[in-house]
């Protein structure tokens, strides 16, 4: 029995001209989405709860974000974790036109559907710890 070992990534063809196609790989239509959401007041972030894949830095770009094509358009699920209090229904709409204008914008090709997906309400944002003045790193200190 043969295996296929060729593995093919996930493109569109742009615009073709007399000097080739443009293909644009999934996982940047991917990071457009995940940027275009983060930017929309009340999401907290994109992506669900962690798993051991995050350690994997490349899985990060498009943690959260799925990217299909049907009837010549993008077809993008996204899944998001809102700030609480913030109204839900306008901001999952604020983030589907967000979304869908970026990609028309950058890329020039038409998005289909975007589906957003809440996956939880972050009820306070992670403030980092502020060292003290007299610290020293353990590493560094004789």
């Amino acid at each position: 029995m043969k295996k296929d070992n060729n593995y093919e990534i996930p493109t569109v063809a742009a615009e073709s001209s007399s000097l080739g196609e443009v293909k644009i790989n999934h996982d940047v239509i991917a990071r457009i989405v995940h940027l275009s959401c983060i930017e929309v007041p009340g999401v907290h972030s994109v992506g669900g709860g962690f798993s051991f894949s995050d350690l994997i830095p490349a899985k990060n770009t498009n943690k959260g974000v799925r990217i299909s094509e049907e009837d010549g358009g993008y077809v993008i699920e996204v899944r998001v974790i809102m700030e609480f209090g913030v109204e839900m229904g306008k901001t999952a709409q604020e983030i589907q036109r967000r979304v869908s204008d970026q990609i028309d914008k950058m890329t020039s090709s038409p998005v289909s559907r975007v589906d957003v997906i809440i996956e939880g309400v972050e009820t306070e944002k992670t403030k980092p710890k502020e060292q003290p003045e007299n610290w020293e790193n353990p590493v560094t200190a004789n």
